[in-house]
C-alpha cells in the first residue's frame, strides 16, 4: 500500500513539474531597455541593438538642434515601443539628419525607419519647428511592414505649439511620413505640416495598404505642388474608418482635399468627415483627385454638411450644393418654358390652317 501511495504521488510530482517547465517555456518574458532620458534613446544602435525593445520609463525632454533618427534603410528599427503614456518632447528647432550618404527611402523623425514593430501609448510635443527631408514625420519618417507582419501604432499623439510646423520635401505628415502594410488606431495629430513638393497630411504624408480607424488631424496642411489632404496627403488601397480632419488645406498646383489630397485604386473610407476650407488651382473638396478607374468607395461621410460618395468624391459644400440645385431648377424651368413655348405656336399654327 506505501509502495503505490509513493508511487503516485511522485507521479503527481513528475506530471505538475512537467506542465510548470512546458507553460515556463511558452511564456517568456519580454526583454525591454529602459529609457530615462533622451541619451538612453541614443544607445539604440550601438550599445543597444535595432532589434531590442525599449520602454519610457518617465517624460523626457530633447534639447538638440540636430536629432539622428533612430533606424535607417539600411538598418531599420525592429524592436516594440511602449511609451507608457510618457511624452518626448523637442524643445527647440531640431533638424532630423540621417547618416552620411542616405538616401530618398530613408525616414526623418523621432524614429527614421521602422519595420514590423509596435509603437503604444507614447506623446510627441514639439515646441519649435522640426525640418526633414522626403518621409518626414514627428513620430517616424518610414513606417513599413508586410500583410504578415504589419507595423502597429496604437493610441499614440503628436502636438505643435502654435506657428510651429513639421516640414520636409514628399511624404510629410504630422505623426508619420510614410506608412506601408500598418495599421493605426486612436491616434492624434495637432501639428501643421508643409511639403515643398508633394504628398503631405495632417497625419501621414503617404499611405499604402493601410487598416486606419479613430484616427484625427486639426493642424493646417500645405504642400507646394500636390496631393495636399486634411489626414492623408496619398493614399493606396487602405482602408479608413471612424475618422476626422478640421485643418486649412492648400496646395500650389492640384489636388487639395479636406480630408484626402489623392486617392488611387479604390480607396475605402467609411463613417470620416472634413470641415476644413481648401484652397487649390484645381480640385478640391473631401478628396482632392482620385483613379477615375478605380473610384474612391466611400459611405457614410461629410464633407463639412454634404454627404460624400461614390458618385460625388469630391464632395461640395452645402452653399455650392445650393447654388448647384438652384441652377439645375432654373435650367429645368427654361428647357420646360422652351417646350410649352413650342407647343403653343404650334397649336396656333393649327388654328389659322383650320380658319383658312
Amino acid at each position: 500500500m506505501k509502495i503505490k501511495i509513493f508511487l503516485l504521488l511522485f507521479f503527481l510530482v513528475f506530471l505538475t513539474t512537467s506542465i510548470s517547465t512546458s507553460e515556463a517555456e511558452e511564456i517568456q518574458p519580454i526583454s525591454m531597455n529602459p529609457v530615462y532620458v533622451a541619451d538612453d534613446l541614443k544607445k539604440i544602435g550601438g550599445e543597444w541593438g535595432y532589434n531590442e525593445n525599449i520602454i519610457l520609463m518617465n517624460d523626457i525632454e530633447i534639447v538638440d538642434e540636430t536629432w539622428r533618427p533612430i533606424g535607417y534603410i539600411g538598418k531599420p528599427f525592429t524592436g516594440d515601443v511602449f511609451g507608457g503614456n510618457h511624452t518626448i518632447t523637442f524643445t527647440k528647432d531640431t533638424k532630423f539628419v540621417q547618416f552620411s550618404g542616405s538616401t530618398d527611402a530613408n525616414g526623418y523623425g523621432l524614429f527614421g525607419n521602422v519595420y514590423g514593430i509596435k509603437i503604444e501609448n507614447l506623446n510627441i510635443i514639439t515646441k519649435g519647428n522640426v525640418t526633414g527631408e522626403n518621409n518626414a514625420g514627428l513620430l517616424a519618417g518610414v513606417a513599413g511592414g508586410s500583410s504578415s507582419d504589419p507595423t502597429i501604432i496604437f493610441n499614440c499623439s503628436v502636438r505643435g505649439d502654435e506657428n510651429v510646423s513639421v516640414n520636409g520635401k514628399d511624404n510629410v505628415g504630422g505623426l508619420i511620413g510614410s506608412f506601408v502594410n500598418g495599421t493605426m488606431k486612436n491616434c492624434s495629430s495637432n501639428v501643421s505640416t508643409h511639403a515643398e513638393t508633394n504628398n503631405v497630411g495632417g497625419l501621414i504624408g503617404y499611405s499604402y495598404l493601410c487598416n486606419i480607424s479613430a484616427v484625427s488631424a486639426t493642424g493646417s496642411v500645405k504642400a507646394g505642388k500636390n496631393n495636399s489632404g486634411g489626414l492623408i496627403g496619398y493614399d493606396y488601397f487602405s482602408k479608413i474608418l471612424n475618422s476626422y480632419a478640421t485643418g486649412i488645406v492648400s496646395a500650389g498646383e492640384g489636388n487639395a482635399g479636406g480630408f484626402l489630397g489623392y486617392a488611387q485604386d479604390a480607396t475605402k473610407i467609411s463613417y470620416c468627415t472634413a470641415t476644413g476650407t481648401v484652397e487649390s488651382p484645381k480640385k478640391t473638396g473631401f478628396i482632392g483627385g482620385w483613379d477615375e478607374e478605380n473610384k474612391p468607395i466611400v459611405t457614410g461621410s461629410f464633407y463639412r454638411e454634404t454627404e460624400v460618395d461614390l458618385n460625388n468624391p469630391a464632395g461640395l459644400e452645402k452653399e455650392n450644393y445650393k447654388n448647384y440645385k438652384i441652377f439645375i431648377a432654373v435650367a429645368v424651368g427654361l428647357v420646360l418654358t422652351g417646350i410649352l413655348l413650342i407647343f403653343a405656336v404650334k397649336i396656333r399654327s393649327g388654328k389659322k390652317q383650320r380658319e383658312l
